[in-house]
């Protein structure tokens, strides 16, 4: 079982889900809309898909050809201007429709080596451009990059995010918690071991809860605002998510559940 309580089957076949409503959405758009902004200036859709089909080829690499991420962890410094860096530049000039086959192609090649994966060798940690993970992790981590990055591109259209909410969001709502170490650590915070409950509360009403139940530190909200504060696409300040207890508070004020530099969420999102 993974961590957020589904088998791997189970997880790659929502990772695929999610690769496919993101481009049901783009495709139903019309190629007009990749030049749109969203909030995660400078980037436009373009960029965010450039990004997404990057990852997804990086990741095969992770799986076939690890060797060849040293070559890419210096190019992801915090210093560099993101819209220089190599998960986009690659893309400037392509045109929409060149990029699209080349992103659903990415899609759809990794799910299938995933799923080979988990017949081979299910126990096996893959090397990434931050720390290593699990397959349960890295095919959660690829998710909830799809899903993160699809909300840039949903708002970029006009359209409410709300309406596209469904029970992969778990996967991102855990995801997020079991990266608190992380991004606590990396903005200094040293009380580590304090126990820290998060109670997400899907789109049915279920509730999915990670950490003790008697933990002074607590953190409950709909799973969909959750995930958007833990993926840094709306500040907590901006959510009816509730904290109780000071390092309950201070994580929501840094959730990062991607890898690489600490980040936060501006206040304006």
């Amino acid at each position: 079982m993974s961590g957020s309580g589904l088998d791997l089957v189970g997880l790659i076949d929502d990772l695929q889900a999610e690769h496919r409503t993101l481009r049901a959405t783009l495709h139903d758009a019309g190629w007009e809309v990749w030049e749109l902004p969203t909030r995660a200036a400078p980037w436009r859709i373009r960029e965010q898909v450039a990004h997404l089909t990057f990852f997804d080829e990086v990741a095969m690499w992770s799986i076939d050809h690890p060797e060849r991420l040293d070559t890419l962890r210096a190019a992801f410094d915090a210093s560099i201007d993101p819209s220089e860096r190599a998960d986009v530049v690659w893309a400037r000039e392509l045109a929409p429709q060149t990029l699209w086959e080349r992103w659903c192609r990415a899609n759809d090649t990794l799910v299938t080596r995933l799923a080979r994966l988990v017949d081979e060798d299910p126990g096996r940690r893959l090397d990434w451009i931050g720390p290593s993970m699990g397959l349960a992790s890295f095919v959660s981590a690829r998710l909830m990059e799809t899903w993160a990055h699809g909300v840039d591109v949903v708002n970029a259209l006009g359209h409410d995010v709300a309406d596209t909410v469904s029970d992969r969001l778990r996967h991102v709502c855990f995801l997020g918690w079991a990266a608190r170490r992380f991004a606590l650590a990396t903005h200094g915070i040293t009380d580590l071991d304090d126990p820290l409950r998060l109670e997400a509360i899907g789109p049915s009403g279920e509730l999915w809860a990670w950490g003790p139940e008697d933990a002074p530190n607590r953190v409950r909200g709909s799973a969909l605002e959750i995930a958007l504060v833990v993926t840094q696409r709306r500040h907590v300040s901006r959510t009816s998510v509730e904290a109780t207890g000071a390092l309950a508070r201070r994580w929501l004020e840094v959730a990062q559940a991607f890898a690489g530099p600490p980040t936060v969420a501006s206040k304006e999102r």
